[in-house]
């Protein structure tokens, strides 16, 4: 970091494209569950609407696993935080300074991206778990592959090459 920079938090997450897509689901077990409210009819078609809207969310959600995921850096430290954060605490912090190279690749034909941080530790480089960027949009992926990049070249690494 330069002498004199502020130091302020930069954040990137998915919340605004979570509730979107939450929300996308309760409609689409709304319509399913519709005709069973508004219909006199015991028919087959009732109930398949309702076990077809089922499936659907089912399977959208098997395809993006969506979950809340935040990228935060004040520009000594990246944070990780994720939905299963129960105690409170980052599902993973390091100092900017131990970043050396991260991975950022697209998974389930780019419905998914997913991020592996490689910092340099005195036992070696380490990896770190893969982090699921679901409901990444294109304009999130680019900012956080800025921020990354950013953090790369404060530390006088190479920035990684656009994809």
């Amino acid at each position: 970091m330069q002498a004199g920079k502020l130091n302020r938090i930069q954040s990137i997450h998915n919340l605004r494209a979570l509730f979107i897509f939450r929300a996308f689901a309760f409609v689409i077990v709304g319509v399913g569950a519709a005709p069973m409210f508004f219909m006199q009819s015991d028919s087959v078609y009732v109930y398949g609407a309702l076990l077809s809207s089922f499936v659907v969310i089912i399977m959208l959600w098997a395809m993006l696993k969506p979950g809340y995921t935040a990228i935060e850096s004040d520009g000594h430290r990246i944070m990780i935080s994720t939905d299963r954060d129960d105690s409170g605490k980052f599902h993973l912090e390091l100092p900017a300074t131990e970043m050396v190279s991260f991975e950022l690749s697209p998974i389930a034909v780019g419905l998914r991206w997913g991020l592996v941080i490689l910092r340099q530790t005195p036992q070696g480089i380490m990896r770190s778990k893969r982090i699921n960027l679901s409901l990444y949009g294109p304009s999130k992926i680019k900012g956080v592959r800025a921020l990354l990049n950013n953090i790369l070249i404060e530390n006088q690494f190479q920035p990684i090459a656009l994809q």
